[in-house]
């Protein structure tokens, strides 16, 4: 299952869904064309290369999971990773957060620098392609990481992240970092099926017409509503991760839709993808001609 285009979910650890972009291994390909000449070593480059770029998204991953974060997905691109996860409520937590990648780089580093110094260089074609990686390679990205340059989609490099925390922090400047915050499970609102959220206050949109209503549950993976948002819906991942979130925060919503065949239409689509992956995942039509019953 595809979350958006170019991107393919690769399984889960831990409940947090992985994914990779196709740029991921022409990237990974290009490190290997680059460490050595022999096609046999290119196998040993692209793996060391993998396994120090999710090395360094393990690092936030296990930060976050220290400080009692929700990590919401990890996306692995050719431009680099990106850990999605609550917002800290903290400065301090947010730039542990986001300093756990860089430090991931720093140990495996030093701990190549300290076999190669007690062991001299691997002479076995896997050894040295890993040794290799992980200093030469570990050394470009880390500083290619730290340098302070905005990406496009996600929010930039570790480095301006940090940056950005320094100015919020000392300069007064806004939080860098998406108001991501995750209700735990067991305090998170969840609503009886038949649950009706145009009759109950708070819910209904200014403007409402008619539109879909998803309804929260235990059961059903926030990546999986967050995909079937970002095809059936066209909103964009960052949008989607959004209102999955509301969903899960306030124990529903309903969304508004141009037509009232549009929506139904919607509705039958992701209520019927729910049914077929053995989710309990409530999203049908709701319209205004329903609040007088």
């Amino acid at each position: 299952m595809t979350k958006q285009p170019g991107y393919l979910k690769v399984g889960t650890v831990r409940n947090i869904p992985i994914y990779v972009h196709w740029s991921f291994a022409a990237v990974g390909v290009l490190v290997s064309l680059l460490g050595h000449a022999d096609p046999v070593q290119w196998v040993y480059f692209y793996i060391a290369y993998a396994f120090l770029v999710l090395l360094h998204e393990g690092g936030h991953v296990a930060a976050a999971g220290f400080l009692g974060l929700k990590v919401i997905s990890v996306e692995i691109s050719g431009t680099g990773g990106l850990c999605r996860f609550e917002r800290p409520r903290q400065v301090r937590h947010s730039v542990f957060v986001y300093s756990a990648g860089l430090l991931a780089q720093a140990v495996v580093f030093a701990l190549t620098l300290g076999y190669i110094k007690v062991f001299d260089w691997p002479r076995s074609a896997a050894g040295l392609a890993i040794a290799i990686t992980f200093t030469f390679v570990n050394a470009i990205l880390f500083v290619a990481n730290l340098f302070p340059q905005k990406g496009t989609r996600a929010l930039g490099t570790d480095g301006y992240v940090l940056w950005k925390l320094f100015l919020h922090a000392y300069r007064g400047h806004p939080h860098p970092h998406p108001p991501l915050v995750v209700t735990p499970a067991g305090k998170a609102p969840v609503f009886s099926p038949d649950t009706r959220l145009l009759l109950k206050p708070g819910f209904l949109p200014t403007g409402f017409v008619q539109g879909i209503e998803i309804l929260n549950d235990n059961t059903t993976p926030m990546d999986f509503v967050v995909a079937t948002m970002v095809r059936h819906l066209g909103l964009s991942q960052d949008e989607a991760i959004v209102k999955m979130l509301d969903i899960h925060n306030n124990g529903g919503m309903l969304i508004a839709i141009p037509s009232r065949g549009q929506a139904q239409g919607i509705a039958d689509a992701i209520a019927s993808e729910a049914h077929a992956a053995g989710h309990a995942f409530v999203c049908r039509y709701a319209g205004v001609e329903h609040l007088g019953k």
